[in-house]
């Protein structure tokens, strides 16, 4: 399955792994909002300025992060960005990385909507 194919948000598998509970998914949801703009912002300046392990750690955050929350679509290419840090490939790292404001964005939504405002019931 492509990038492009991954589900922003697998709300049935995070769940499970939660044991269902509405209320973590919520915290670790809003975790996740309050940290994410700073890590986009330390992962494009490090692509910028050709920081390649720079760029390699923080894609690793941003890939666990999402992976925690279910958020398939942005771990996916959280870990494109991240082997391209390892490789050294700061091109690849700056195009995936053009694709992650669109995906982050789009995981926040269905946080918002599909955990955060569901823990609030």
């Amino acid at each position: 399955m492509g990038i492009d194919e991954q589900p922003v948000l697998n709300r049935a598998d995070l769940m499970d792994r939660l044991d269902s509970d509405q209320a973590l998914a919520a915290e670790l949801a809003e975790l996740f909002i309050s940290d994410v703009r700073d890590t986009l912002v330390s992962l494009r300046t490090a692509a910028e300025g050709g920081f390649a392990p720079e760029v390699e750690r923080a894609a690793h955050s941003l890939k666990g992060a999402a992976a925690n929350l279910s958020g398939e679509k942005v771990r996916h290419i959280a870990a494109a960005v991240e082997t391209a840090g390892k490789n050294n490939d700061m091109t690849a790292a700056v195009a995936a990385i053009k694709k992650l404001g669109p995906a982050v964005a789009e995981l926040i939504d269905a946080l918002n909507t599909q955990i955060i405002a569901a823990g609030r019931r």
